[in-house]
């Protein structure tokens, strides 16, 4: 009888009746729907029948073969090396990590995916001993422009550490409606990617219920808020349902700046914006005496403190003062 494999070049991945699959040979993604996505499950989980080989056969999914072993399947990550303060890249790396990525780029014209992501055959490395290439790949997003660049950092992070001899995992993520993703890991540590932001009043069925609250509820009976102030009716105190201006955080700022407010002048007087002529440092050793107080000029000299902290962070990330 007979025997079938699916293609050495074919990756797949299943969403209920939908399979989305990547032809390495190709380099391109294609949908299957219905009978053929599930007669690749089928085949996939060894239950196919002659119906369904036939139909794979002539979608050119399988080849006449002994079914190989499942391939190996990265770990489900867990962290991000990025989660957390990255020590500073040394130039070498640096230069390294953007000129590897510009030949990733030009590779990508040229050769197929199947080629570029041949094995490199070396052992698993531990995250800790990637951390100066992620360092040196974060850094470069400040020269070059990472947006939808994922897949050629990921070449080009996993070109540099096999140089190394450190071997790691390169993922790609579909999900549907269709979107990929590349990212980099060494066992459950991603190194390419940091955390993503989630913001959850974002999401999808709070959008579509704001948008379809016509504009004339919001204000209905003449108050502001009104679709809000009915939702919580029974749920709130009255007193919080009828208020009529929103709060403020002057009072905690305020706090802040009486407990930090000598810390935070201090390191202006002698930091970069100062010495740049963004802030009169006239002004900041005036700011000590009592006659301004509740004038708003504590709130400035907190956001002030917060520009200067950001520009030590880049400029000297290895000063731990700020």
């Amino acid at each position: 009888m007979q025997s079938y494999r699916l293609r050495d070049d074919l990756r797949h991945c299943q969403f209920g009746a939908q399979t989305v699959c990547l032809d390495l040979s190709t380099s391109r993604y294609f949908l299957l729907e219905g009978a053929a996505s599930d007669h690749l499950a089928r085949f996939v989980s060894g239950t196919a029948n002659d119906e369904a080989i036939g139909c794979l056969l002539d979608l050119g999914l399988i080849e006449a073969g002994t079914r190989a072993s499942a391939r190996p399947i990265a770990v489900t990550p867990t962290r991000s090396l990025l989660d957390h303060r990255q020590p500073k890249a040394s130039l070498r790396l640096l230069y390294w990590s953007i000129r590897e990525q510009r030949r990733a780029q030009s590779a990508l014209f040229r050769m197929s995916l199947g080629a570029l992501l041949e094995p490199t055959g070396l052992p698993r490395a531990d995250a800790d001993s990637c951390h100066a290439v992620a360092a040196a790949f974060a850094r470069a997003s400040r020269y070059r422009d990472a947006t939808d660049q994922c897949l050629v950092r990921g070449l080009a992070m996993r070109a540099i550490l096999a140089r190394y001899g450190l071997g790691v995992d390169l993922v790609i993520g579909v999900t549907l409606p269709f979107a990929a993703h590349c990212w980099i890991q060494a066992g459950p540590v991603v190194l390419s990617d940091a955390p993503p932001q989630i913001a959850p009043l974002l999401s999808q069925p709070i959008v579509e219920l704001c948008l379809s609250i016509p504009s004339w509820h919001w204000v209905r009976g003449g108050r502001d808020r009104a679709v809000a102030r009915a939702a919580f009716a029974g749920i709130l105190p009255d007193l919080l349902l009828e208020r009529t201006t929103k709060g403020s955080p002057s009072c905690f700022i305020q706090r802040i700046y009486a407990a930090q407010g000598a810390a935070a002048r201090s390191m202006l007087i002698g930091g970069r914006l100062v010495e740049a002529g963004v802030i009169d440092s006239r002004w900041l050793a005036q700011s000590s005496e009592g006659d301004w107080q509740d004038d708003g000029r504590h709130l400035r000299i907190l956001t002030f403190a917060a520009a200067e902290a950001w520009i030590r962070w880049w400029t000297d990330p290895e000063d731990d003062d700020h």
